[in-house]
């Protein structure tokens, strides 16, 4: 049986932890393992995890294997890469804290991935 995963707590206005949980939203779709992800995301389903963890970006080639072994489409993936690029930009101190002007993206990671809550 999977382990369960860590809580995410979305309320503090991370940007990691908001991409993470919506990473997480959107396998949680799909009522797949991460070891089931990882067959067609072809990454371990370590790296999968660690994607959905909060504590780091994942680079964009993870995020978008996740995403794609997930279904996602090739217009939620356009989303998903504004929403990363918006992060990655970030200075890597202020990626715990989203200032001000990050809201659009968090709402946006809610759009992208149903507004459901981790």
């Amino acid at each position: 049986m999977p382990r369960v995963e860590n809580e995410l707590v979305c309320d503090d206005g991370s940007p990691l932890k908001a991409f993470a949980a919506g990473l997480r939203r959107r396998r949680a779709a799909t009522g797949r393992t991460y070891r089931e992800l990882a067959a067609g995301a072809h990454y371990s389903h370590t790296n999968l995890v660690r994607a959905a963890s909060g504590r780091t970006l994942p680079t964009w080639e993870l995020a978008s294997a996740y995403l794609v072994a997930c279904g996602a489409s090739e217009r939620e993936l356009s989303g998903w890469y504004d929403v990363w690029t918006a992060i990655d930009a970030l200075p890597r101190t202020r990626r715990h804290y989203a200032p001000a002007e990050v809201a659009v993206v968090l709402a946006r990671i809610n759009a992208l991935s149903g507004g459901v809550h981790a």
